[in-house]
């Protein structure tokens, strides 16, 4: 996506790969090579990996793209700003660039949801993403957004005569 490269951002991404790449291989070692001094029940074990694979499946789905193909999407951009306003009535687009729309919305305390579409003559591509501390990206959030966006996907084919 599109978004200032700073120290901030690649430390939150370095963190995120680890985090999703570390704690499954640390969940399969206390499970298949216990110590002698090891008491948790296998229970706790199956938790950390349903979590483990919570972060892994949000982190793929968090960088994923929806595409929306049509024809002359670029000129359409008033229909699709329109289908932006009436879903998000609460949330300010804005189109700088002719090729990039892009809005936030705070969801909550020190949390946004960001919004960005990208225009490409017949294809449109869109994610959606949440923030926490304001500018680091939260990777738990990866597959629900990812399907805000598949629905915001079908709200524009179906407002937008394609």
């Amino acid at each position: 996506m599109i978004y200032r490269l700073t120290g901030g951002l690649v430390f939150d991404y370095v963190l995120m790969y680890f985090l999703a790449w570390i704690l499954p291989l640390i969940s399969i070692k206390l499970i298949l090579f216990p110590s002698k001094h090891d008491q948790s029940p296998l229970i706790l074990h199956l938790i950390f990996m349903l979590i483990d694979a919570w972060l892994i499946i949000s982190l793929y789905f968090m960088n994923k793209l929806v595409t929306v193909k049509g024809q002359q999407l670029e000129k359409k951009k008033n229909e699709i700003m329109s289908v932006l306003r009436d879903k998000y009535p609460d949330v300010s687009f804005t189109s700088g660039n002719p090729n990039l729309i892009r809005g936030k919305k705070e969801v909550g305390y020190l949390r946004e949801r960001i919004i960005t579409m990208i225009l490409e003559e017949n294809n449109i591509y869109i994610n959606i993403l949440n923030t926490y501390r304001g500018t680091g990206f939260s990777f738990f959030h990866g597959l629900f957004n990812y399907f805000k966006s598949q629905k915001l996907a079908n709200d524009i084919r179906l407002g937008t005569s394609m």
